[in-house]
């Protein structure tokens, strides 16, 4: 993204991003305290193909214009392009700190695209092993909680699928991550192998000693091939979350 222009004391509060004849293939970096909604080739969002939206949950993490550098990577999709061009468009909210919001829609041609570069996600853990599931099943449904630690990056996102990322502070003070996916089409649905790498975790707070913990680690629904509800759920172990 190139330059946005802000007023004086002005910070983003939240933003809305359409894609057209794209996949949204990773985020790299998440800010702390934002919720986040991925709709990534479904039709929640029509007639955008793919969309992201994402707002702060406390006024004073709002963050600055040049969180857009590098915030999103997509996947151009070259076979539809003739019948729907590619296009995109960033709807920012922005505020000086006071309860009104300005909203500001981005032209097209401030949206800059360039080759992606090795990836640098900055967190404290990855979930990275597998796990087993019959071989007739797929995984339509996930859920990730975490305590004291917050989603930071998503290193892919599942194409067909739609992800929600929430944080809150309980009132023991802990902050409390979730995370939500559900595939949008049924030929979406991943093999066990297709969750590695799927999230990076960090410490709440970066000097704080305490360990992250998972509860109650993360929760997949199975379902046999050729359908889309969930038929079981699995809960996978503490320690395959590395």
């Amino acid at each position: 993204m190139r330059k946005i222009e802000l007023k004086p004391g002005e910070k983003i509060v939240g933003y809305t991003y359409n894609v057209q004849a794209a996949f949204i293939s990773s985020v790299p970096k998440i800010p702390r305290d934002w919720d986040m909604t991925i709709y990534n080739g479904t039709t929640e969002n029509f007639p955008w193909f793919s969309s992201m939206a994402s707002k702060t949950t406390k006024v004073g993490n709002a963050i600055p214009a040049s969180y857009f550098h590098d915030f999103v990577r997509v996947e151009m999709i070259d076979e539809v392009k003739d019948l729907r061009p590619h296009d995109s468009v960033l709807i920012i909210y922005a505020s000086n700190g006071s309860s009104r919001r300005r909203k500001f829609t981005t032209l097209r041609e401030a949206v800059e695209y360039k080759p992606v570069a090795a990836d640098q996600l900055k967190g404290d853990a990855i979930f990275q092993k597998t796990f087993d599931i019959k071989s007739q099943e797929r995984i339509c449904d996930l859920d990730l909680k975490v305590e004291s630690a917050v989603i930071s990056a998503l290193p892919k996102t599942p194409r067909g699928w739609n992800e929600t990322i929430s944080t809150h502070i309980g009132s023991d003070g802990k902050r409390r991550s979730e995370l939500h996916g559900t595939i949008g089409v049924g030929a979406a649905a991943l093999y066990a192998e297709g969750c590695r790498n799927l999230w990076v975790l960090q410490k709440a707070q970066p000097a704080d000693s305490q360990a992250m913990t998972v509860i109650p680690t993360l929760t997949v629904g199975v379902a046999d091939l050729a359908k889309t509800t969930v038929t079981r759920s699995i809960t996978i172990p503490l320690a395959a979350v590395k």
